[in-house]
């Protein structure tokens, strides 16, 4: 039995950035991925090679925003392993039936110049949505780039610049009850608060969404964010696609010498005294996991169809 400190399930981006960190800390890691391309949902592959022999297409993820808001890139050195940014300007584009269309640009001011040839109320209602947003923004941004431990260490995340950000969406009573009525609202309870023409709400409607929920659902209004980080930090796409970045984390990875083994099927994960010890794989190989053993997958899969029952029972216990 192959023994690592770390087994990580999934070689997807979010585990080899996980894995990376990891081999920078001493600790040995193996990444099992049941496809046969590393990169989960962030892949450029040949899809079509009948119908479109040697054109690569991104089926996930293309527009890059998240990952400017923490240290991963530096910290990683990954543009020395190939990872290239091309900024997007203009940032979002969406014609309406009857001729008008919402142009966005990084400039938040050239956004609204763009709306006010339709609709100078839009514009001004646009620069107060896209203010509120970016404000939240960086008040919660140090949540984003903080271990989830205790709400005593994520507060010592926040330096004096961050604290500022994060009183400036308080505010008084009234504006920290309006603050958590937004919060509470649906991405398009918020927008109609803000927006008269249908030419612009639209695209923020579809935009919010992003965050795999419908423009409908209560609690999510925070899904602005995916149009506010599109002003800054700004929105951009890997040169030769967001397979590029995965093949940067997969260079990392292997430079500090992390494994990774692809059309590994897992079978089941390794319980013993209440503990994640290792895996099998689908062939009945098994690989011990002598620190512990992370998932990648979804919650629903990983107790529920690679865990026997008893062990889930045995682990919510411990």
């Amino acid at each position: 039995m192959e023994a690592y400190d770390v087994v990580i399930i999934g070689a997807g981006h979010n585990a080899l950035v996980c894995a990376a960190y990891l081999l920078k800390a001493g600790y040995s890691v193996l990444l099992l991925e049941a496809r046969s391309i590393p990169g989960g949902g962030a892949t450029t592959e040949e899809l079509l090679p009948k119908e479109a022999p040697g054109f690569k297409f991104n089926p996930c993820a293309i527009n890059h925003l998240f990952i400017f808001l923490g240290p991963v890139i530096e910290e990683l050195e990954l543009r020395k392993y190939g990872l290239e940014y091309l900024t997007c300007d203009p940032v979002a584009f969406c014609p309406h039936p009857d001729g008008k269309y919402f142009l966005a640009h990084q400039s938040v001011e050239k956004t609204c110049a763009e709306i006010a040839r339709f609709s100078k109320s839009d514009a001004q209602g646009y620069a107060e949505y896209i203010e509120f947003w970016q404000r939240f923004i960086k008040a919660v941004t140090p949540f984003f780039n903080t271990a989830p431990k205790s709400i005593v260490d994520i507060a010592g995340s926040y330096g004096l610049t961050h604290l500022q950000d994060f009183l400036s969406i308080l505010g008084g009573p009234d504006t920290t009850l309006d603050l958590v009525r937004t919060l509470l609202s649906s991405p398009m309870d918020n927008i109609n608060e803000y927006f008269d023409s249908e030419f612009v709400k639209a695209p923020l409607a579809r935009l919010s969404a992003e965050l795999s929920s419908p423009p409908s659902q209560k609690a999510m209004s925070f899904g602005a964010m995916m149009m506010a980080l599109r002003h800054n930090p700004g929105m951009a796409r890997p040169r030769g696609g967001t397979g590029a970045l995965t093949k940067a984390l997969v260079n990392c990875v292997k430079s500090l010498g992390g494994v990774i083994l692809t059309d590994q099927r897992l079978e089941n994960v390794l319980i013993d005294n209440g503990k994640a010890v290792g895996v099998r794989v689908s062939n009945g190989k098994e690989y011990r996991a002598n620190k512990g053993v992370i998932s990648s997958l979804d919650a629903k899969r990983l107790f529920l169809q690679l865990m026997d029952g008893s062990d889930v029972v045995e682990l919510s216990s411990c």
